[in-house]
């Protein structure tokens, strides 16, 4: 609880893509906060009552937002906090409350409250307290910090917040979050590892333009095989769903021709001509790539392209194109190979959709 007591605190969380939920932060808030809010892209119900069940006992709910602008979701979250308590806490996953007396201590005469955060290379003061009264906003993406504008502020000396700069897995050590993308861009020279980082921020937040312009930016730079490999095929599914048919064929061939022992462009070619109905052109680029090993030593495969998904795509197509015993025969010989159940039970399903479908009596039309 708040060390003046007829105070209250609601704690405000903002939970990224990909990053996964601590115990540690909310352990360590929960015995100084009277109610919380957490807002995030949409959480399963698993991690909803892991939040529930570290914070038990006290009042909460979640919100969900596209968090397509941080800055707005930001703001909005702290709107929704000030309607619960006197105070708003603000704090991320990675980090842990340190408190230095039995409450905390808040600002007197100050609608904003400044703590220190130890981070692993230096120690900051950001504002983390909000008055209920305060109108705080959040700019995307020059800064983390919000602009105070006119706002009184306090700095507050009975806790401290340690950072534990957890990383998400798809930023690959480049960059932070995307808060801190202006002064990423800033501090560092645009290179194609840095754009690849970029443009998997901006994917993961929806904003698949611009990430389309990060990747496109890697191939006139200097670029490792691997970033560039990745870059086409992620701007090829970009395209497919922006409806962009030449781009996307244009980047999955690239990606393809740059490693030709990755059958994921290949099936993604495949795939987007069998919606077409060009059966033809699904049948030989499924052939094509149920037919290349799993890749050795790369950092990113989709599995089930050679397990069973190609030779899949390559029976329907096979049916469709009036080959139904060789789509049959290629389907058994599937069924022979080590797959697992739930795979098996699949090839099963597509085998007597065919195998029906092969044995109905064609009806002549008078």
């Amino acid at each position: 609880m708040a060390q003046n007591s007829s105070s209250t605190i609601c704690l405000a969380i903002l939970i990224k893509p990909n990053t996964k939920l601590s115990d540690t932060m909310l352990l360590s808030a929960k015995p100084f906060i009277d109610y919380w809010v957490v807002c995030s892209q949409g959480m399963e119900e698993q991690d909803q009552l892991f939040v529930r069940n570290n914070l038990a006992g006290i009042d909460g709910h979640f919100v969900t937002s596209p968090l397509s602008h941080y800055g707005e979701a930001k703001t909005a979250l702290i709107a929704q906090a000030q309607k619960r308590a006197d105070w708003v806490l603000l704090l991320a996953l990675n980090e842990e409350l340190c408190v230095l007396e039995p409450g905390l201590r808040l600002p007197a005469n100050a609608d904003v409250g400044v703590v220190d955060i130890a981070k692993s290379s230096a120690v900051v003061s950001e504002a983390r307290l909000f008055r209920a009264s305060a109108k705080v906003g959040f700019n995307y993406p020059a800064a983390e910090q919000p602009v105070l504008g006119d706002l009184e502020v306090g700095f507050v000396s009975s806790f401290s917040i340690r950072s534990h700069a957890a990383q998400p897995d798809w930023v690959g050590g480049t960059v932070a979050n995307r808060f801190l993308l202006d002064a990423v861009l800033g501090e560092f020279e645009i290179d194609a590892d840095l754009l690849m980082a970029l443009g998997l921020i901006e994917l993961s937040g929806g904003q698949l333009d611009l990430a389309l312009t990060h990747f496109d930016g890697i191939s006139k730079l200097a670029a490792a095989e691997s970033v560039l490999w990745m870059a086409h095929y992620l701007s090829g599914n970009i395209c497919l769903a922006k409806q962009r048919l030449e781009g996307a064929i244009h980047h999955w061939q690239a990606a393809f021709e740059l490693t030709t022992s990755r059958a994921e462009p290949l099936f993604r070619l495949a795939k987007m001509h069998f919606d077409k109905r060009d059966f033809d052109a699904a049948a030989l680029f499924a052939e094509q790539a149920g037919e290349i090993g799993k890749p050795i030593e790369v950092n990113y495969h989709e599995p089930s392209i050679y397990t069973h998904t190609a030779e899949l795509l390559k029976a329907q197509a096979w049916h469709q194109n009036g080959r139904s015993e060789e789509s049959i025969e290629s389907l058994q010989s599937l069924l022979e190979q080590n797959l697992s159940q739930a795979i098996k039970n699949q090839v099963r399903t597509v085998l007597v959709e065919i195998d029906g479908a092969a044995s109905k009596p064609t009806q002549v039309t008078r």
